[in-house]
């Protein structure tokens, strides 16, 4: 018999080096594509400058005054569209009556600042102020409804007392007041446009 001779095969240890190495790569990769991808797709910021007389509806309102103004949007839309049909504007007792936020007096109304609401009718057109009964919680707000030749416009304005009758509610009147315009400009998704004189 002839004697083998031992043979030696030296096996590497077990070891994920490389392959660490490629899954490192690719997800440096997969980062930079996501980094290019979103610097591609950003806009340039054009944000609204606000004006000094107004206030930015995300960031300067509180959630209570946030809820207000939501509120009193979608009864400036009715009552819009009372207008464009040849009516008049309803008291907001009458409002109240039908069901329209802010101006039925429940919980939520107390919560928000307990508005009493007036409605005041001007040169341009008709306000509904509600004057805040405690201005920690909401400021005092005024929905100005103008009526120019063929066309209709609403904004909202706020203030942080108690308010004063006036007849004049001209932009600069508010203004000269103490009032601040509220203003809901977004760069994506604007879904109205309020009227600013």
């Amino acid at each position: 018999m002839s004697a083998l001779s031992p043979h030696q095969t030296t096996v590497p240890a077990a070891s994920a080096g490389r392959e660490t190495y490629w899954v490192l790569a690719l997800i440096a990769l997969i980062i930079m594509i996501a980094g290019l991808v979103i610097v591609a797709r950003q806009t340039s910021s054009s944000d609204h400058a606000l004006a000094v007389y107004e206030l930015d509806l995300r960031s300067d309102l509180s959630s209570a005054e946030q809820g207000l103004y939501s509120d009193l949007n979608v009864v400036a839309d009715e009552l819009l569209a009372l207008l464009d049909d040849g009516e008049s504007l309803p008291s907001p007792n009458k409002l109240a009556k039908q069901g329209f936020p802010p101006f039925i007096a429940d919980a939520t109304a107390r919560n928000r600042g307990a508005h009493s609401w007036q409605l005041q009718h001007y040169a341009e057109g008709d306000a509904y102020i509600g004057t805040s009964q405690d201005s920690n919680i909401a400021r005092s707000f005024l929905l100005r409804i103008q009526v120019k030749e063929s066309s209709k416009n609403m904004d909202i304005w706020l203030h942080g007392a108690n308010t004063r009758e006036t007849n004049n509610l001209s932009t600069q009147r508010l203004i000269d007041t103490g009032w601040k315009q509220v203003s809901s400009h977004f760069n994506v998704g604007a879904t109205r446009n309020h009227f600013h004189d």
